[in-house]
């Protein structure tokens, strides 16, 4: 694996604790009505999106099993019509992808024999 696919996916790791950590506890109702948190959970998936879009075209394709152009066009959405994105898929990526993205980016670290972040 190249220094920077290990720091961006790092980033990708450290995003997604951030979110986890955003939303640890919240209720659904909790998570839309504080602009706050959807904002900052907004925030961190667009950097997971930037930080994707910045690993090598090899290490994209010998890591098929995340879906990493739909994590890019996520950011892209984020970054380019944020007035217009639907908060339910802010909050569907937030608790429902970022768990799983988590532990498979985890995974390819540790597969790697890289190691994981503290």
């Amino acid at each position: 694996m190249m220094r920077c696919d290990v720091e961006n996916i790092r980033t990708v790791i450290e995003y997604c604790e951030r979110i986890e950590e955003t939303v640890e506890g919240l209720s659904e109702d909790d998570f839309f009505d504080n602009y706050m948190i959807h904002s900052s959970c907004a925030f961190s998936i667009f950097q997971i999106g930037e930080a994707v879009r910045r690993l090598s075209i090899g290490f994209s394709q010998q890591h098929q099993e995340i879906n990493w152009n739909e994590l890019a066009k996520i950011g892209d959405i984020l970054a380019h019509r944020f007035g217009d994105v639907d908060l339910r898929i802010v909050w569907s990526v937030s608790f429902e992808l970022v768990p799983d993205l988590k532990r498979s980016c985890i995974s390819i670290i540790e597969k790697d024999g890289v190691e994981p972040i503290e």
